[in-house]
């Protein structure tokens, strides 16, 4: 049976060195996408207080890329938690990563209401109802619903950073309206004093522009809390991956 969304929608009418460098190169190519280069680029947002480690978590969370991107950095940090309902993801990352709270259903209250607060916040949330490979039938298909539990961790923790991702296919007129709705809830986001929460920035990245042999185009949506950046669209310390060659499958060294 479909399930009726628990968030009101209203919809409204470049120079990079490949390896070792500050947007995490080394992560983006074990990783086969642009994810690692995007936080990368995100790094002049994520200081915190005192130089304490920089608590991450996420839901849909897969390969948690981010842990790998914020490694070859070195940037410390914590993972305090993540979610993925496949039970083979998460031997693979309590393997890969030290995981603080693990949850097995992003749809479930408790992995909201139970999931602590963070520096970094990151959701890939499913892809069928928008890409080429599915049946794209957008907020018709019940995982499209899964958006519904990632703005309400959003507006109830309110991370300092959130780095969100789908495909680029999301952009397209027949998913304008829900776009936008998702855009304009994310924009609406509040501070306990009435005040707009983030900053709010958005664009499409190519695998084959972070330095790997393939086209794999993505949309990434980042917000940056005003009240510990003072952001504007214009702030040095943000700015998306340069593109930067692509790199052949003969030079690639995988272990």
């Amino acid at each position: 049976a479909k399930r009726k969304s628990k968030v009101k929608w209203t919809p409204i009418k470049k120079k990079w060195t490949p390896k070792g460098d500050i947007n995490g190169a080394d992560a983006n190519t074990l990783c086969w996408n642009s994810e690692p280069a995007v936080v990368g680029s995100a790094h002049g947002l994520l200081r915190t207080p005192g130089q304490r480690p920089l608590r991450i978590g996420s839901h849909c969370t897969g390969w948690a890329t981010e842990g790998l991107a914020l490694e070859s950095m070195n940037i410390p940090h914590t993972h305090s938690f993540a979610c993925d309902k496949e039970r083979s993801v998460e031997i693979l990352l309590r393997e890969c990563f030290d995981i603080g709270i693990f949850f097995r259903d992003a749809t479930h209250l408790d992995s909201v209401a139970l999931a602590p607060e963070v520096d970094l916040y990151l959701n890939g949330w499913p892809c069928q109802p928008h890409s080429s490979m599915g049946d794209r039938r957008g907020p018709e298909d019940n995982r499209a619903l899964l958006v519904d539990y990632m703005i309400q961790y959003l507006a109830q923790k309110l991370p300092r950073c959130f780095i969100l991702e789908n495909v680029a296919s999301a952009l397209e007129k027949r998913f304008k309206p829900w776009m936008d709705a998702i855009m304009e809830t994310l924009r609406s986001l509040k501070e306990s004093s009435g005040e707009s929460a983030y900053e709010i920035f958005s664009t499409v990245c190519d695998s084959k522009d972070a330095g790997l042999p393939q086209r794999r185009k993505r949309l990434y949506i980042i917000g940056a809390r005003k009240k510990f950046y003072g952001v504007t669209h214009n702030n040095p310390d943000f700015h998306w991956p340069y593109q930067v060659k692509p790199c052949t499958l003969e030079s690639l060294s995988l272990i």
